[in-house]
């Protein structure tokens, strides 16, 4: 039988964001998922109650992540440019909401844009058409007022069309300029869904970094969506474990497949607990977003499962990875790769083995990290661009010692290990 192998791993490395935190995936509590902007003070305040009653919060679930909706459009101070939340939403203020969560034990966490307007409607920390960035300015007040994680979107036009890590550089440096003015570290949450490739850039820039798009709509998780975001991560972000610290998983700088849709409409209780597992054996973070006030036993148990925090929370860092063979076809039904005995123009690739050990693909339609073909170079599948590299057939080896990760892997096809 053949052997159907490949690799998922980048081949750039990409220094981390050496700013002490998330030194494990962070675990937090967000409301998008169950309510989106339909949340206030007293909300935040009964889950917080929550995740301490519960015993989420001993467990490590220890941020409170404000989403969405918090500025009004162009909402700040008219001589400072201070950010003026909504007073309907947070009557006493954010900074006495972060002190709240802290008088629980747990840390504060806030959401605001890398451009000037979020995806909501309100009010951005970045630039925007006709209008400066604000980042210096919000970072510090961010700080000031007692928040350990800064979430930053990716919606509406920028200023000068600028690249989304020139962006998030920015915002990395206002956020490290408040760092250091008030001493509080801050965990950046860089949450571009992936656009502009961030696995290969967002690691030097944010401690964690969206690399997929979302698997809800308020209140309603999508079981396709958490196996695609599932499947995008392990592509873009994997690292073996014979190559710690490459770009997308390691200390200090974590993929995030999106929020953790456990206990959620949408999905059963057995989808809910395969997602929880695979969320953990990538190391990434863990954000609930149910409503724990109310959540089952079902939901409980299998979100305050200790053995899974323990693999996800493992200090070492190393994701985990794919591996699989078999000989039927594979096939993903969001068109990213094939492999039949006949290769249809743009839409399929396809891959042997050779007894010699090299990966060989027959088909022009992969995108491939490097044309390298040395040993020790490495290949991962990004959608379909034709004609990489020339009408070359390309060989790549195997790292003395290293394991050939494979992926799609669907039933009826090869299992996936």
């Amino acid at each position: 039988m053949l052997s159907l192998l490949f690799s998922i791993s980048v081949i750039e490395r990409v220094a981390s964001w050496n700013n002490g935190a998330a030194l494990t995936p962070p675990m937090s509590w967000a409301n998008w998922n169950a309510f989106g902007c339909d949340y206030d003070d007293a909300l935040f305040r009964e889950m917080a109650d929550a995740m301490v009653a519960t015993g989420l919060a001993a467990k490590g679930y220890s941020y409170m992540l404000v989403q969405e909706c918090i500025v009004p459009k162009g909402a700040r101070d008219p001589v400072t440019h201070v950010v003026q939340p909504d007073p309907k939403k947070f009557p006493h203020g954010l900074a006495n909401l972060a002190d709240y969560f802290h008088s629980k034990g747990l840390k504060a966490g806030i959401y605001t844009d890398v451009k000037s307007i979020t995806c909501a409607g309100y009010e951005g920390s970045g630039p925007g058409p006709g209008t400066p960035s604000h980042w210096a300015l919000d970072a510090l007040t961010y700080a000031q007022w007692g928040f350990d994680m800064i979430e930053a979107d990716f919606c509406n036009p920028s200023g000068d069309n600028e690249t989304a890590y020139e962006l998030y550089k920015g915002a990395r440096d206002g956020i490290a300029a408040a760092t250091a003015a008030t001493g509080r570290v801050i965990t950046f949450y860089a949450c571009n869904w992936g656009s502009e490739a961030p696995w290969t850039w967002a690691p030097e820039v944010a401690n964690l970094f969206r690399n997929t798009g979302d698997i809800c709509s308020p209140g309603k998780i999508f079981w396709k969506d958490i196996l695609y975001n599932f499947d995008h991560t392990v592509i873009h972000s994997s690292t073996p474990p014979a190559r710690p610290g490459l770009p997308g998983t390691g200390i200090g700088a974590w993929n995030d497949p999106d929020m953790i849709g456990t206990g959620m409409d949408g999905i059963t209780d057995t989808e809910g607990r395969s997602q929880f597992s695979l969320w953990c054996i990538l190391g990434a973070p863990l954000t609930l977003g149910g409503d724990i006030r109310n959540a089952s036993d079902v939901t409980m148990e299998t979100i305050g499962c200790v053995e899974c925090i323990a693999i996800d929370q493992d200090p070492l860092g190393v994701q985990g990875f794919s591996v699989s063979t078999g000989s039927n076809p594979v096939s993903y039904d969001d068109g990213w790769l094939y492999n039949f005995t006949t290769c249809p123009p743009k839409t399929s690739a396809k891959w042997v083995m050779t007894p010699d050990g090299h990966i060989q693909q027959d088909g022009m339609c992969i995108t491939v990290a490097t044309c390298d073909t040395a040993p020790g170079s490495v290949v991962f599948s990004y959608g379909c661009v034709t004609n990489q590299c020339g009408n070359q057939l390309f060989n790549w080896c195997v790292c003395a010692g290293q394991a050939i990760h494979s992926y799609w892997l669907l039933p009826g096809g090869v299992k996936q290990g």
